[in-house]
Order: structure tokens, then sequence, then C-alpha cells
């Protein structure tokens, strides 16, 4: 080891590649630890009095209860999600903006293994988001149905309404 120091003195460029080579080590894994720690972080909601937020590893957006133009809860996992834009893509999660045939670029927060979820269309915005389990997000959209609608009651069976990148949520119920 002394021979080791000794030789590392001796040779200033051998220095400056192991010390390199140690910075560079570290700045690895502080960056792969910031990047794979939030892609792991959990989605989960925030309910505020006028507002309630998606908290999600991509971003945190911010949904008025008033502006919410419409708002559904599906069973089933969502078709053809498109393509990512700007997104974080794990096994574990979706979470990002994405683009498909049948939306211009949406918000997508979910978890892969979730089939059900929640389409939310606000200030010319879509979002479709769920929780870890259905269960969980079941009690979500109800919560915030409650939240977004308060006693005004809801049909049972909503009616079935398809986007289309030229439409809007009025053409849409047409």
């Amino acid at each position: 080891m002394k021979k080791l120091f000794e030789l590392i003195k001796q040779n200033k460029t051998a220095l400056v590649i192991i010390g390199s080579l140690i910075i560079l080590t570290a700045l690895l894994i502080v960056v792969s630890t910031m990047v794979l720690g939030n892609a792991e972080r959990p989605i989960r909601i925030e309910y505020g009095e006028k507002t309630f937020k998606i908290i999600a590893p991509y971003e945190t957006r911010e949904v008025p209860y008033d502006s919410v133009e419409m708002y559904e809860y599906k069973a089933t996992p969502p078709g053809n999600i498109g393509q990512a834009i700007d997104a974080q893509v794990s096994n574990k999660i979706l979470s990002g903006i994405f683009q498909n045939d049948g939306y211009d670029p949406y918000y997508l927060h979910i978890y892969t293994k979730t089939g059900a979820y929640i389409f939310c269309y606000y200030k010319g915005q879509s979002v479709i988001f769920n929780l870890s389990s259905e269960e969980e997000t079941s009690e979500c959209y109800k919560e915030l149905r409650n939240r977004i609608f308060g006693d005004t009651p809801v049909p049972t069976q909503a009616p079935v309404i398809t986007l289309t990148p030229t439409s809007t949520p009025e053409e849409a119920k047409k």
C-alpha cells in the first residue's frame, strides 16, 4: 500500500486519473440515485380545499375542482397510451407527457399493474392517473367526485364519451 502511494506521488498523471475516477464514480452514484429514486416515487393524491394535487415521479399537477369539465372512472387499463414525449418510464410506473391518435399531448401518471384509472379533463388538458391498487383508485375517484360535484347526483352509468384530437368535451357529448 505504501508503494502505491509513493508511486502515485511520483506520477502526477496517475494521481489525476485516480482522482477523476473517484469523482466520476461518486457523481454517477449521486445522479443515478436521484433519477432512479424519483422514478419509483409513489403516485399519490393530496386533497385541498379548492384543488387536488397529483404527485407523481414526473411532476406535481394541481387541478382546481371547479375547472374539471369531464371526469370518469375506468375499470380496465388504458388501451393505446401512445408515445412518451417527455416522461419517466419504468416497469412499475409511467409518468409524464404522452401522445396518441385519440388525444393531443396528455399527462399520464399510472401504475402499470393497476387496471383501473381516472380520466380528468380540465382547462383544455387531459390527465389520466391511478393509484397503486384498484381499490385505492376507486376510493380516490369517489372522494374527488364528491369534492368536484358535491351533492349533485352523478349517474351510476356514465355515458361513454370519446375524445378525438379535434373535439372538445362539449362536441363529444353531442
